[in-house]
């Protein structure tokens, strides 16, 4: 299942993380055609960033994606 994880030096509102997810989901599902139910969403906060970022998405997807597939990602 892919997993993604936004840290965030601050936490965020839930409606913030509900359009966070919904973006995310949109773009997996559009770019690589999985159902939405797969894609997997954390959010973690009081993270320490590198100064100049207030926030950070790091992706894990299965192999065996297309290159073009990851670079849309």
């Amino acid at each position: 299942m892919p997993l993604y994880t936004v840290s965030t030096n601050t936490p965020l509102a839930a409606t913030q993380k509900q359009t966070i997810t919904q973006g995310i989901t949109h773009i997996h599902c559009t770019l690589t055609g999985a159902p939405a139910q797969f894609v997997q969403v954390l959010f973690v906060h009081g993270i320490k960033l590198e100064k100049h970022l207030d926030a950070c998405v790091t992706g894990s997807i299965r192999s065996g994606r297309s290159q073009t597939v990851k670079q849309g990602l």
